[in-house]
């Protein structure tokens, strides 16, 4: 109910927030600043101020309630467009796709998912194909260095970023 409220009611800088935030939920905060709109900025104040965006170690998440926000401000062409933005924002962070660290890799995922959820499955092939050398390489290499946790991480989502390609 909470979200639906808010997907008709609330000024369009609230509904861009609330759908990146969603939709790069847990992202750090700086990356999804850095992403907004001037004009967007103090929305991102006003949300996290009331508490219906969280930030929680440097990242920010929204309220449980409202994680599916997304979907229905996804009908917003604004919203749809800012999301595609995002994507390839978040991929002109990523310096080599051959040697990642595990920042850069987060960045690619995420990217990855923007795409796929804005049926942009030609640029969700194209990340995938670019950076997949360099996540495996990035996989393996934590597991050299005995992070067992984190190279599981990493090789499951590249297998979840290579089965929306086939």
């Amino acid at each position: 109910l909470l979200a639906d409220t808010l997907a008709a009611r609330a000024p369009l800088t609230w509904r861009r927030v609330l759908t990146l935030v969603g939709a790069l939920d847990g992202a750090p905060s700086s990356v999804i600043e850095s992403v907004l709109d001037d004009d967007d900025q103090p929305a991102l104040a006003s949300l996290r101020r009331i508490r219906l965006i969280e930030e929680r170690d440097g990242r920010l998440t929204v309220l449980p309630v409202l994680r599916d926000f997304a979907g229905p401000a996804l009908e917003s062409t604004d919203c749809d467009e800012l999301l595609r933005n995002t994507a390839h924002y978040l991929l002109t962070r990523v310096n080599d796709p051959a040697s990642l660290d595990p920042v850069n890799a987060d960045f690619v995922f995420r990217a990855h998912t923007l795409f796929v959820r804005g049926g942009d499955f030609v640029h969700a092939r194209r990340t995938a194909t670019l950076h997949a050398t360099g996540l495996i390489e990035l996989a393996r290499r934590t597991s050299i260095e005995r992070d067992y946790v984190e190279a599981r991480r990493l090789y499951d989502s590249i297998l979840e970023l290579l089965e929306h390609n086939h």
